[in-house]
């Protein structure tokens, strides 16, 4: 499970990156909220799907 934390980890940096230069209050930013939950909806539904079908991380 630690493959799939660094890789959501790895998709939100570019993503609070992105938030912090163009938009002016990433904290109460309707834009901001909705790329966050997308993002974790994205990782949640690849988490259920791998526990369902049980294939594991691959690497490289």
């Amino acid at each position: 499970m630690a493959i799939f934390s660094a890789g959501e980890a790895m998709a939100e940096a570019p993503m609070e990156e992105f938030l912090g230069r163009h938009v002016l209050d990433p904290a109460n930013s309707t834009l901001a909220q909705d790329l966050r939950e997308s993002m974790l909806i994205g990782y949640g539904t690849g988490n259920s799907r791998e526990n369902q079908q049980g294939n594991r991380p691959e690497t490289g």
